[in-house]
């Protein structure tokens, strides 16, 4: 089985193996949600991802697909394609597949932190979701959601607010000053989710700016878990962090994982 994932930084695939196992083929960088308007981008970037492939089952979660007639509406495209004919195609959104793949028989939760974020669990084969309102009105916890946070804080530092070193240092590589800033963000439309992996980093070194940052956003993670498991009504019930921001150990992962316990299991 082929497994696609395309969510707001990149589209990856993977082959599920007869022994349960997945091995990444390739991942693609670049905004794979449907809500951006560049359907075309996206039907090009799958069908180049399949046209090689000889599996027959072909699983795609994609960031932003969620109602259930723009699925039949894609699937109807993607069935124009060469590269699709005679397979089996099952759409869904990045969050219902990451259930299917982490709980495909059980119930669950999982947290999804990617350049987005959204909280979703599955009891006995209904799907509940909370969160994961975009990146303008508020993905918390999620790349963007740190990004934003940054940005603010840079921008608070420069004004005098506060003082901070090497968090002003590490900021400047990407922004020489405030006018700077504000035009690369409103006028070149800069990739605010980048910034995460810097905070991440430089919180993980000790930095109280992006320790503060990462604290806030870890506690508004644990206030959505604490929410879905609420609305569940399971007293237990396991959960899995995934997205591209958690899905590999580091400072922003382990500090999520202790304010869940600490405030929402």
């Amino acid at each position: 089985m082929l497994i696609i994932d395309g969510g707001g930084t990149a589209l990856k695939v993977w082959k599920h193996t007869e022994r349960g196992k997945m091995h990444l083929l390739t991942c693609i960088a670049g905004n794979f949600n449907v809500q951006t308007g560049r359907l075309t981008h996206v039907l090009k970037a799958l069908t180049e991802a399949v046209k090689h492939s000889s599996e027959h089952t072909i699983l795609i979660g994609l960031a932003g697909l969620s109602d259930e007639t723009e699925k039949h509406a894609l699937e109807n495209k993607l069935r124009t394609r060469a590269a699709f004919k005679g397979k089996t195609i099952c759409l869904m959104s990045d969050w219902e597949l990451q259930l299917e793949l982490h709980f495909p028989s059980q119930n669950g939760m999982i947290a999804v932190l990617g350049t987005g974020s959204v909280f979703a669990a599955k009891v006995e084969g209904k799907r509940l979701r909370v969160g994961g309102y975009g990146r303008w009105i508020g993905d918390r916890g999620s790349g963007m959601a740190i990004g934003f946070s940054a940005l603010w804080h840079y921008l608070r530092l420069l004004d005098g607010f506060f003082e901070d070193e090497h968090f002003c240092k590490a900021m400047r590589r990407h922004f020489k000053d405030r006018k700077d800033t504000l035009r690369k963000v409103y006028q070149e439309q800069f990739q605010v989710q980048t910034l995460a992996p810097k905070v991440i980093a430089l919180a993980a070194k000790g930095n109280s700016t992006a320790q503060a940052i990462l604290e806030t956003e870890a506690h508004f993670v644990a206030d959505f878990v604490k929410l879905l498991k609420k609305k569940t009504a399971q007293v237990h019930l396991p959960l899995k962090l995934c997205g591209g921001l958690v899905e590999k150990p580091n400072y922003y992962r382990s500090l999520v994982e202790q304010v869940i316990a600490q405030h929402a299991l």
